[in-house]
């Protein structure tokens, strides 16, 4: 088969746009609290200044600053040609704090959009 100039240029194009349009990335929002980070927080015992110490400011209160939310997305997207697809999970912790603001209870949610935060 005979290739002309103009269709080895076609086709090294097509190759161009076909590497360049492709590509993986990170989807990263809000920062993630590690199972380590976690275990600081004693039902009963830490504080709500304690957590906003070890945490920051939360996300999100609710009910009177009695519940605070920390959120993060993690996932990944990827591209071919200008189609995509991708994955990510919504988390939140949650934690409950008492009349005292002490933490009456708390626990993670994944995809917590679909998800009961209360019980």
């Amino acid at each position: 088969m005979l290739y002309t100039k103009p269709m080895l240029t076609i086709l090294a194009l097509g190759i161009l746009f076909a590497i360049l349009g492709c590509g993986v990335k990170t989807i990263k929002h809000g920062t993630e609290i590690t199972q380590e980070q976690m275990a600081r927080i004693k039902d009963g015992a830490t504080t709500k200044d304690d957590v906003i110490l070890m945490f920051g400011a939360p996300t999100k209160t609710l009910n009177n600053e009695k519940t605070y939310v920390y959120s993060w997305v993690r996932g990944t997207k990827a591209q071919v040609l200008g189609l995509g697809t991708g994955t990510a999970y919504g988390h939140a912790l949650v934690i409950l704090f008492d009349a005292n603001d002490v933490v009456k209870a708390h626990k993670v949610i994944r995809d917590a959009v679909d998800q009961r935060i209360y019980d």
